[in-house]
């Protein structure tokens, strides 16, 4: 990820939601010690609350910081939480297009293998929620 999109903002929600200990030894380990990683808190609980009528509370919180920190990209998965964030003016991508841009990178071999495996795993979509506040080129 940082390879692709440098530092990446989370919200205290998504935090929370990695940690949890449904997401696994191995994510949680991998979100304990990625550097590139920042938790940043929210500040615009009201536009937390209106998103929240529509995504849960982790999409509503990346929006909502990614708005606040004017991000570059939001990293989202969730088709609701991706339009949200279209209908804020924020650009978005989600797991498909983090593995096609590694892809064109040359950072992984193929996408193919990678999506059977996370369908295989019934991988929880939501827990790709990042907000990269910028691309490295």
């Amino acid at each position: 990820m940082y390879q692709l999109y440098g530092v990446i903002l989370i919200p205290n929600a998504v935090y929370d939601e990695l940690l949890d200990e449904r997401a696994g030894e191995t994510v949680i380990t991998a979100v304990q010690s990625a550097d590139w990683l920042e938790i940043h808190s929210v500040q615009n609980q009201k536009l937390v609350n209106q998103l929240s009528d529509r995504v849960n509370v982790g999409e509503a919180e990346a929006i909502a910081l990614a708005v606040e920190v004017k991000a570059a990209r939001l990293l989202i998965d969730e088709r609701l939480g991706g339009q949200a964030a279209t209908d804020l003016g924020l650009k978005n991508t989600g797991v498909l297009g983090i593995l096609l841009s590694a892809k064109r990178r040359n950072l992984i071999a193929e996408v193919k293998p990678i999506m059977d495996d996370l369908t295989t795993r019934q991988f929880d979509r939501s827990g790709l929620l990042r907000l990269g506040t910028q691309e490295v080129p």
